[in-house]
Parts: C-alpha cells; sequence; structure tokens
C-alpha cells in the first residue's frame, strides 16, 4: 500500500491582500495586524497561531512576525514563512482578484484556457445556469468582449477547447455533451446517448474523436463528424474525470494516447484506445490516514506519461502509466475535496472546496499557498499564458497569482 504523505498548510484572513495594499497607499508608520495559522498532518493535526504586522515604513509595505513567533514571515512577493518542520512556505497574495460580469448569472465554476494560436488564447467558463461563456483571454481577465452560448438545461460540468482555440466542447448533467463555436455561440454537434450526467471530456488529436464519462458507469468515443458513438466502455460505477496521454502527438487520422477516467469508487482506468476496448489497467487511490470514506475521483489531468489526480476527500496522487500499479507521489492536506488539477512542469497545482488552493513541488517539497478565498470553494485551476496561476471560486470570484505588471507584449 503506498504511503500518503501530509502536507501543511497555512491559513490567513481573506483581508490580508487589502490590508496590504491599504498600508501600501498609508502615510509612513502606519501598521495593521492580523492572526494566522499553521497546520499540521502529524498525528495530533498540531497548529501553531500567531501575529503578522503590515507596516509602512516609507517604502513598500513589509510583512513581519510579532516576536515571539511561531511563523517568522518575510515578503511581501511571495510571502515566505520559514518553518522548522518542513521547506518554506510561500504564500502568494492575489495580484488580480475580481468577480465575473453579473450578466453571466449565478457564477460559473468550470474554467478552460486554450493553446495560444494565431496570438491568441481564449478562455471559456461555464456553470449552474447551464450556459457557456467564451472570449479573448488578455493580461485584463475576462475584460472586453463576450460570446453567450447557450444550449444545456443544466449544470455545465466541464468545458475543454479543441487544438483550434476556436471550438469547446462542454459537458452536462443534462446528459449531453455539446460542441460550440468560440468565436459565435453556433453549436454544429450534440451529442446525445448517455442516461446520467456527463461529467468529463477529453480530445484526441484535432477532434476527430472525443470521449466522454458519465454518471451511468460509462465512457464513450465519439465520431464528432457523424456524431455517434463509435466505442462504449463500461466500468461499473461513476465516471466523473477523464483526460488523455500523449494528446498533444496525436494524428487526426490515428488516434493515439491513452486515455485514462477516474471514478466514484476510486478507480484510475487506462484504455489503449487503438485496440481492445478492454481497460489495459486499473488502480486504486490510496487510503487516507485520517478518513475511511470511499474516495470518489473527482479530477485528472494528464501530459506525455503521467496522470495527477485528485479525491473527494482531499488525497491527491500523481501516477506513470508506465507502471501503474502504485503512484510515484501521494499527498493529502485535510480532507477537503479537489475540486481541480492541473500538472505544470513538477508542480501539481489544485483547488479545494475548502478556500485553500496550492501547488505541491514534490522534487522540493515546496508549498505554493493561493490565500484569500476565506473558505470558499475554488472550483478550477489553471496556468495562463503569462504564467500566471488563475483560480475561479464557485461563487463568480476569481484571482491571478504570480504576476507582478503588464510588460506591454503578448506571450502568445
Amino acid at each position: 500500500m503506498s504511503v500518503v504523505r501530509g502536507v501543511p498548510w497555512i491559513s490567513v484572513p481573506a483581508s490580508l491582500r487589502e490590508v496590504v495594499h491599504d498600508i501600501e497607499h498609508a502615510s509612513p508608520g502606519t501598521w495593521e495586524d492580523v492572526s494566522v495559522s499553521w497546520n499540521g498532518v502529524d498525528e495530533c493535526r498540531s497548529s501553531k497561531h500567531a501575529v503578522w504586522r503590515v507596516s509602512n515604513e516609507g517604502h513598500a509595505p513589509q510583512v513581519t512576525s510579532l516576536a515571539p513567533s511561531t511563523l517568522p514571515v518575510r515578503g511581501p512577493h511571495p510571502l515566505r514563512v520559514d518553518m522548522e518542520e518542513s521547506p518554506p512556505m510561500l504564500l502568494h497574495l492575489a495580484d488580480q482578484m475580481g468577480t465575473l460580469p453579473a450578466a453571466w448569472g449565478r457564477g460559473p465554476n468550470v474554467m478552460a484556457l486554450s493553446a495560444c494560436v494565431g496570438g491568441v488564447q481564449r478562455y471559456a467558463v461555464g456553470g449552474a445556469d447551464g450556459v457557456l461563456y467564451t472570449g479573448t483571454w488578455s493580461h485584463e481577465p475576462f475584460g472586453g468582449e463576450y460570446v453567450t452560448c447557450e444550449g444545456h438545461a443544466s449544470d455545465v460540468t466541464s468545458v475543454r477547447f479543441f487544438p483550434s482555440a476556436q471550438v469547446v466542447l462542454s459537458t452536462s448533467v443534462d446528459m449531453r455533451a455539446r460542441i460550440v463555436s468560440a468565436l459565435d455561440g453556433t453549436c454544429p454537434r450534440v451529442l446525445e446517448g448517455h442516461t446520467r450526467a456527463v461529467n468529463d471530456s477529453a480530445i484526441f488529436g484535432r477532434g476527430r474523436e472525443v470521449a466522454t464519462g458519465s454518471s451511468d458507469g460509462t465512457v464513450r468515443v465519439w465520431d464528432v463528424g457523424h456524431h455517434v458513438t463509435q466505442s462504449r466502455w463500461d466500468v461499473q460505477d461513476g465516471v466523473n474525470a477523464l483526460a488523455v496521454l500523449g494528446a498533444a502527438a496525436s494524428a487526426p487520422d490515428a488516434r493515439q494516447g491513452l486515455l485514462v477516467a477516474g471514478t466514484d469508487g476510486g478507480r484510475l482506468c487506462g484504455w489503449d484506445t487503438r485496440s481492445v476496448p478492454q481497460a489495459a489497467w486499473s488502480a486504486r487511490v490510496p487510503a487516507h490516514p485520517w478518513c475511511k470514506d470511499l474516495a470518489h475521483i473527482c479530477a485528472l489531468d494528464a501530459d506525455g506519461t503521467r496522470v495527477l489526480l485528485g479525491t473527494s476527500n482531499g488525497i491527491s496522487a500523481l501516477y506513470d502509466v508506465r507502471q501503474p500499479s502504485t503512484p510515484l507521489d501521494a499527498w493529502h492536506r485535510n480532507t477537503a475535496s479537489v475540486m481541480s488539477v492541473e500538472l505544470a512542469g513538477d508542480a501539481a497545482k489544485v483547488s479545494t472546496s475548502d478556500g485553500l488552493p496550492y501547488s505541491w513541488h514534490a522534487p522540493t517539497g515546496q508549498v505554493h499557498e493561493y490565500a484569500g478565498w476565506d473558505a470558499d470553494v475554488t472550483s478550477s485551476i489553471c496556468t495562463d499564458a503569462w504564467g500566471r496561476t488563475i483560480v475561479l471560486g464557485a461563487r463568480g470570484m476569481w484571482a491571478t497569482y504570480g504576476y507582478h505588471g503588464y510588460q506591454g507584449h503578448d506571450p502568445c
């Protein structure tokens, strides 16, 4: 059985960003104190508490610990918290934070960014009202004109861009997947056949074939041109998440890449889509040391050989599909559900239901906290063309991290 390591976390008030901003523009000598806490993952679940002082000494605002302090801090871009028990933790305050347009209804909570194509990156978001919104991504998030794509009868559960960056595949609780234009909102294809909610999708190559996973316990591969099911695989329990490995190398006329699915039963299943329809392998999520509840796999991301997953009881695990029986690494922070994951080089980025999104760098043991959510659900996390970490909240809030001023050029 794989060992699940514990990763500590720091909790700060959501107001810390505003405090730093206010002090920056205040008179020299101005200060304000905030209370913070560090949460360990030992058997006693120990915690440490401290007071940090944000002050203006006539230059950039400084954050320091009031003595005696168990949480010494330096900063603020990002705040560096030196811990005896682990490598320094880096605490990022949002560079930008805002709310999605009010016209978008009850807060879209799933998001995707396209690849940069022709100098343009696009976004797509969807939520509880069944409507998809797309637009051009820039240094000003969600700014400018956008396209409204209606058609789903219930919650949008996932959105993915085709490699062209002009077409979006969306799935919904209404048991359908829709292929829509990100440019004008038209819908040339509706994929119907699942008998329960469609929870996620995956795209092969340039998009002649796509896969969908459903609560009905099946994975379907679709011929997009004829909008018919080409293959159907029975998984026996609900499918919540899909990913394709090697998708970038998949040619349009030769389906390539391993398709992986995460299930309600805590299984990670892989299929060689070029051969037999039976699963090539399956692996179980390791047990949580604090929680014996069954772990549903909620989120997946993949690159050439690795799969990152997140579960309903707070486990994250990284697998190499060449030897999938045991994860390369598995960790937890608490038992809050993982909502979204992203593989970004050697970093695993994770958004959570307790408002504590973070990234974990396994080679160094470094934790990067993305602060400011005040226990609100953070439903999506991704990296844009500027290298910024984008976090979307379930109530329509968004934030960017790791971006210290627009440099006057577009990275695409």
